[in-house]
C-alpha cells in the first residue's frame, strides 16, 4: 500500500518527505521486502532526494532480512566509502546472514569493512 501511495504522490507532483520515505523503508526492512526498498531508493534517486545514512541502513537491513546479503554488503561498502556511519545492528545482521548462507570467503573479506561499523 505504501508504494501505491508513493506512486500516487509522484503522479500529482507532490514530493513525499524524507521522513515519510524513511518510514516506508523501515517497514520494508522489518518484512525483508528488499525489492520494495530498492524501488523506494530508486524513487528517491529519480526525484533527487538525498537519503540519510539511517535510511540507507534500513535498505541494507531489508536486503539482509530478505536473504540478499550480497546486495546488503555492497550497500554497506558504498556507505563506508562515503564515510557514512553504519550501525553495529546492521553489520551484525549482515554478518549473521552471511554465516547462515555459509558465505565464509565473503565474510572474511568483509571483516575489515564490518569492523569499521559504528
Amino acid at each position: 500500500a505504501g508504494l501505491e501511495v508513493l506512486g500516487w504522490l509522484s503522479e500529482i507532483e507532490y514530493p513525499p518527505s524524507v521522513v515519510s520515505l524513511g518510514l516506508l523503508v523501515n517497514s520494508t526492512a522489518i518484512l525483508g521486502a528488499w525489492e520494495a526498498a530498492d524501488r523506494i531508493l530508486g524513487f528517491m534517486r529519480a526525484s533527487r532526494t538525498v537519503p540519510s545514512a539511517s535510511l540507507l541502513a534500513s535498505v541494507a537491513s531489508a536486503h539482509t532480512n530478505g536473504g540478499q546479503w550480497e546486495r546488503a554488503l555492497a550497500l554497506v561498502s558504498r556507505m563506508r566509502r562515503l564515510r557514512m556511519n553504519v550501525s553495529r545492528d546492521v553489520c551484525g545482521g549482515l554478518e549473521a546472514a552471511m554465516q547462515k548462507a555459509q558465505a565464509w570467503e565473503s565474510a572474511l573479506n568483509s571483516v575489515k569493512q564490518l569492523s569499521a561499523c559504528a
